[in-house]
C-alpha cells in the first residue's frame, strides 16, 4: 500500500501542502510589509522578527511535544492553523514595527506548537511503530544532543546545519532590501526572486529520493550541496563587496542557494533514522530540530542587524565564511564511510521522503 492510498495521510499531505503555501505567502508578504514601515531598516527588522521566530521554536517546541499525546490532535491542529489565519488576515493593518513583532510572535508560536503535534500524527497514520508516537520532552532534546555528540555522521548533521541557515538566511532576510534599494526592482521582482530560491529546493528535493536510492551513504549528496551553498555565498560576498550585482545574476545565485539547501535538508532525516537506534529516534529528531534553529538564530542577526549597520560587503563575507567552516567541519568530523564496513539499516521508503523532502520547502 502506498502513502497516498492512506485517506487520513492524502487529508494530512494536503493540509500541510496548503499551510506551507501560506506560510511562503506570509514569508514575502513580512519581507514587503517590513520595507514598508521602516524602508532601508527592512533587513533589521526581518532579523529581529525572524530570531523572535527562532527563539519561540526553540523554546515552545520541545515543550509542546512533551504534551502532544494529552491533546485532541486534529482539534489542535486545526486550532492552531486558524490562529495562524487571524494573523496572516491581520498584517495588512499593521502599521508600526512592533505590530510586526508581537504578530510574528503569534505567528510562530503556533507553528512552533503545530511542527510536532504534525510529526507525531504521521506514524499514527502510516504506521504502528510506538516508538514514534511518543512526546518529544525537553529530556529527550537533552538526550539527543549526546546522541548527535557521539555519532559522527550527525556530528556532520549539526556543522552542516551552520551552511544551511548561512546561506539561507541572506536570502530570507536581505532579498527585500537588495532587490528594491539596489536592483531597483519592484514587490513583484521581490516575490519572484524569493520563488527562484524556492524553485532550486523543489526540483532538488523532488528528485533526490532515487538518487539517494543509487548510494550507499548520504554523504556525497550532503557535501555537495554544502559545496554548491559555499560557491553561492562566496559569490554573493564578491558581488556585494565589488557592487556588481544584477537581477539575473542574483535569480541565478538564490536557485543554486535553494537547491544547495534541500541537498542537505531532504537527507537528514535519512541519516538520523540510519544512524540512529529506534528508541532514540524521538530525541534525535528533537534535538535535529532544535540544533538546527538554533543555528539559524545565530545567522539571522548577521544577515539583518550587521547588514543595517555595516552593509552587505561586511555581512556577506561574514556569512560567506561561516558556510564555509560549517562545511569544513563537516568533512573533518563526518569521514567516508569506510567500504569494508558492515552494511546500515535499510532506507527508509521514498514516499516517506517524499512526505518528509516538503518541509524542506519552509525557509527556516
Amino acid at each position: 500500500m502506498t502513502l497516498f492510498a492512506i485517506r487520513d495521510y492524502r487529508l494530512l499531505f494536503a493540509a500541510q501542502v496548503i499551510a506551507l503555501f501560506g506560510t511562503g505567502l506570509a514569508t514575502v508578504a513580512l519581507g514587503l510589509l517590513a520595507y514598508d514601515l521602516a524602508g532601508s531598516n527592512a533587513a533589521a527588522v526581518l532579523a529581529t522578527a525572524l530570531t523572535i521566530k527562532m527563539v519561540l521554536y526553540v523554546v515552545i517546541a520541545p515543550i509542546a511535544a512533551a504534551y502532544v499525546d494529552r491533546l485532541p490532535r486534529r482539534a489542535f491542529l486545526v486550532g492552531l492553523d486558524v490562529m495562524r489565519m487571524g494573523v496572516v488576515v491581520v498584517l495588512p493593518f499593521v502599521t508600526q514595527v512592533w505590530q510586526v513583532y508581537v504578530l510574528v510572535g503569534l505567528l510562530q508560536a503556533a507553528s512552533a506548537a503545530f511542527t510536532p503535534t504534525f510529526q507525531a500524527v504521521i506514524p499514527d497514520v502510516v504506521a504502528d511503530e510506538d516508538d514514534f508516537t511518543r512526546a518529544l520532552s525537553a529530556s529527550q532534546v537533552v538526550g539527543g544532543v549526546r546522541t548527535f555528540a557521539r555519532t559522527r555522521e550527525l556530528r556532520g548533521v549539526l556543522a552542516l546545519n551552520f551552511t544551511v541557515a548561512s546561506a539561507g538566511s541572506i536570502v530570507v532576510v536581505d532579498t527585500v532590501n537588495l532587490v528594491r534599494d539596489d536592483l531597483g526592482g519592484t514587490q513583484t521582482t521581490v516575490a519572484w526572486m524569493l520563488a527562484a530560491s524556492g524553485l532550486g529546493t523543489l526540483v532538488v528535493a523532488l528528485v533526490l529520493p532515487r538518487v539517494l536510492d543509487l548510494l550507499d551513504s548520504e554523504r556525497p549528496v550532503m557535501l555537495f550541496g554544502a559545496s554548491v551553498l559555499v560557491a553561492a555565498t562566496v559569490t554573493t560576498a564578491v558581488l556585494a563587496v565589488t557592487d556588481t550585482a544584477s537581477t539575473p545574476l542574483i535569480a541565478t545565485v538564490w536557485s543554486a542557494i535553494g537547491a544547495g539547501m534541500a541537498a542537505i535538508v531532504t537527507p537528514t532525516g535519512r541519516v538520523i533514522r540510519r544512524v540512529t537506534p529506534a528508541v532514540d529516534l524521538p530525541a534525535a529528531f528533537a534535538a535535529q530540530f532544535s540544533l538546527s534553529h538554533a543555528a539559524w538564530l545565530l545567522a539571522y542577526p548577521i544577515a539583518g542587524w550587521v547588514a543595517t549597520s555595516a552593509g552587505l560587503d561586511v555581512a556577506w563575507p561574514i556569512l560567506a565564511t561561516a558556510s564555509l567552516i560549517g562545511a569544513v567541519a563537516a568533512m573533518v568530523v563526518w569521514p567516508a564511510p569506510d567500504a569494508h564496513a558492515a552494511p546500515a539499516r535499510p532506507s527508509i521508503d521514498d514516499e516517506v521522503l517524499h512526505a518528509a523532502a516538503c518541509t524542506c520547502a519552509r525557509v527556516a
